[in-house]
């Protein structure tokens, strides 16, 4: 397969709202901004800070037929670049770091007939990006059934190392356990398989997060709903799975954490004490939930945040919402020690002040909840307009600030500025409280 550059979004992107609004609570808004399109369809999935103070984010692009799409922004969301890269089915980038280079690794799945492909009906795809976004080396990795990608991050030993989803058990694929599998493959530098493993039951288990601790070994997150195979202590239903590997993915510990209902992970990341810090959504009102603000139901859910220990033991749990759903998109620990919660809420009440909207399943505030080390609120923002708005990824800055990437479909409230449709967004939250003149100015 050959991949091509395409012009994404320079000649038909433009930043339709570049707007500094005052803040109810701080932190304020220091600039936002939206990016809209004639001809694709850009979701910012996965945000990340890089070397030069600017951001990259990944997602796809179009409809039908998906591309990977990466974009590089400055410091104030500025365009410096972007990249389409295209195949004859569809393709969805999940995840993206900077490496050491100063290049990129992004990942995900395509579904197609590619050369170097194993013919399921999607393979796990990684593509090295170098600084400017120029293909450098791209692989293909999976079975004859359903393969993905779902987080990737550089190794200490310059290599990678990938967690996604596996149904194969031929091809790259070894030791799976029949239906979907986590899957743990570790790369060298240029993309060849130095060891793969498989973890799981005869039911599924799908990972969304994997990190490098600093032992040598990795941390996965996801969900398991059962306690058969490598799952013990599940709770019913989808619960948090959560799986210690050495340096060489064997496991040392493993955990199941949720109630009854459920429970959906969305990212770990190992904290400054050595211990973690596990966020998802929960509709659990039992088991280790503790303060769910809702009556059990899939369709309204609480954020849930789990501080482990170093060996997995819950030192604290907190739910965050109110009696309607909330989503978490985004958590990580912050130069406090606290931690930023990104996502979004349909609640008026509970945790929830100020959101825009009546109630709905269907119109969404984004959500902002700063945690402190011990999971009190420290402070909570909603931002959006009446219509649904939510996040996507969260980033603490080098200022203090924070960087948010989203979705919006909002022209109101504090989407001023912002022409009607939807849009692709970028927030800037400024490290301290400030109540800043309203300014909007439209790029040609």
């Amino acid at each position: 397969m050959k991949y091509q550059d395409v012009p994404l979004l320079v000649d038909n992107m433009s930043e339709v709202g570049s707007v500094s609004i005052p803040s109810l609570s701080a932190p304020a808004i220091s600039w936002q901004k939206c990016y809209s399109d004639s001809g694709v369809d850009f979701r910012g999935e996965n945000i990340q800070l890089t070397h030069d103070g600017g951001y990259v984010l990944c997602g796809s692009n179009g409809f039908g037929t998906a591309d990977f799409g990466v974009v590089k922004l400055s410091s104030t969301g500025s365009i410096q670049w972007q990249k389409c890269y295209s195949n004859t089915g569809w393709d969805a980038a999940n995840c993206i770091q900077q490496t050491s280079d100063g290049g990129y690794i992004v990942a995900g799945q395509t579904h197609g007939t590619v050369t170097g492909g194993h013919g399921g009906y999607t393979d796990c795809l990684v593509v090295k990006l170098d600084s400017a976004g120029n293909i450098q080396w791209q692989k293909y990795y999976g079975g004859s059934d359903s393969d993905g990608v779902t987080s990737i991050q550089q190794t200490s030993d310059d290599g990678y190392i990938f967690t996604g989803y596996t149904r194969s058990c031929d091809g790259d694929v070894a030791g799976c356990h029949g239906q979907f599998d986590y899957w743990v493959v570790k790369l060298t530098n240029t993309g060849d398989i130095q060891w793969r493993k498989c973890y799981g039951s005869d039911w599924d288990e799908e990972p969304t997060n994997i990190q490098e601790t600093t032992d040598g070994g990795f941390i996965v997150v996801g969900y398991a709903m059962t306690n058969y195979g490598d799952v013990t202590g599940n709770h019913g239903g989808e619960d948090f799975w959560v799986v210690k590997l050495t340096s060489t993915g064997d496991i040392q510990w493993e955990e199941c954490l949720g109630g009854s209902g459920k429970d959906l992970p969305t990212n770990i990341q190992q904290t400054s004490d050595g211990g973690y810090i596990v966020g998802g959504s929960t509709s659990s009102i039992d088991g280790d939930v503790v303060g769910n603000h809702n009556i059990p139901s899939d369709f309204a859910e609480d954020v849930w945040v789990v501080k482990l220990t170093s060996t997995g033991g819950i030192q604290w749990n907190k739910c965050l919402g109110g009696s309607n759903d909330e989503r978490l998109a985004d958590i990580h620990q912050t130069s406090d020690g606290g931690y930023i919660v990104g996502g979004s809420t349909s609640s008026i009440d509970g945790d929830v002040v100020g959101n825009h909207n009546v109630p709905s399943d269907y119109a969404e505030d984004m959500w902002v909840v700063k945690l402190s080390p011990t999971g009190g609120i420290s402070w909570k923002k909603c931002y959006g307009g009446k219509h649904c708005d939510y996040i996507y990824g969260i980033q603490q800055t080098s200022d203090d600030g924070y960087i948010i990437s989203g979705y919006i479909e909002s022209s109101d409230g504090d989407m001023t500025g912002v022409q009607g449709g939807t849009y692709w967004w970028m927030g800037k939250l400024a490290g301290t409280s400030s109540s800043p003149t309203i300014t909007s100015h439209h790029r040609s």
